[in-house]
């Protein structure tokens, strides 16, 4: 028996809307080209949607950034969307210094922000674009600075182009586009739920294995 000697199976744009309709409609009749593109947008949709419930591995992105002495804020690159967990500040000896994230409210209560030091705290202000505040502000040494940062899941600009997810979520977006296609297409309430419960357990699924793994030691102290 021959075994597969490859891992490297994916569908873009096109395979996951072909997947669908599929789904929606059966194998005897393949989307149109306009149904094509009409199921992308619902398809960029869906993939930015995922974001909204929690991070996804392949979306976080170790990043370096070079402070400037007196500069407290600073504007990350426009496809970041949080930073996650804490950041390191490495000064020009290569010494390291732990930088803890802080809330809004903690942020407005500190009463001198002008202060200068080594910063130990920051604060991450997300709107249109993500600003970084750092407290104390970097003083003269002009420290970096060394983050995680969310990045917004790509766009499907065709319908050859990638899905910007591990294969694990493969199913989870098929799922939910023939939710979206069942119901532009007239199939009723009834058979899109369908798809909804699958997508959502579907993307429980992906969610529960799409996390960071290590060593689990557990220590039993005297009674």
């Amino acid at each position: 028996m021959a075994v597969a000697s490859t891992s490297t199976f994916k569908l873009n744009a096109r395979g996951i809307v072909k997947a669908a309709y599929r789904l929606v409609r059966g194998l005897s009749e393949a989307p149109t080209a306009l149904e094509e593109t009409n199921a992308l947008d619902h398809l960029n949709v869906i993939v930015k949607a995922l974001q909204n419930d929690g991070f996804i591995l392949r979306t976080l992105e170790p990043t370096t950034k070079t402070l400037t002495s007196g500069t407290a804020s600073y504007a990350l690159d426009s496809d970041t969307y949080d930073v996650v967990g804490p950041a390191m500040i490495v000064d020009s000896s290569n010494i390291e210094t732990e930088v803890e994230p802080m809330s809004r409210e903690d942020w407005v209560r500190i009463t001198d922000k002008t202060e200068q030091g080594v910063p130990t705290r920051y604060y991450a202000q997300k709107q249109s674009t993500v600003t970084l505040y750092l407290w104390p502000v970097p003083g003269s040494d002009a420290p970096t600075l060394r983050y995680t940062r969310a990045r917004v899941i790509r766009d499907l600009s065709g319908l050859d182009i990638d899905l910007d997810l591990d294969a694990r979520w493969l199913k989870t977006v098929i799922y939910h586009l023939a939710h979206d296609l069942a119901l532009a297409s007239g199939y009723g309430e009834g058979r899109a739920t369908y798809f909804m419960n699958l997508a959502k357990a579907s993307e429980e699924d992906a969610r529960s294995s799409d996390v960071e793994t290590g060593n689990l030691q557990f220590y039993l102290g005297s009674c």
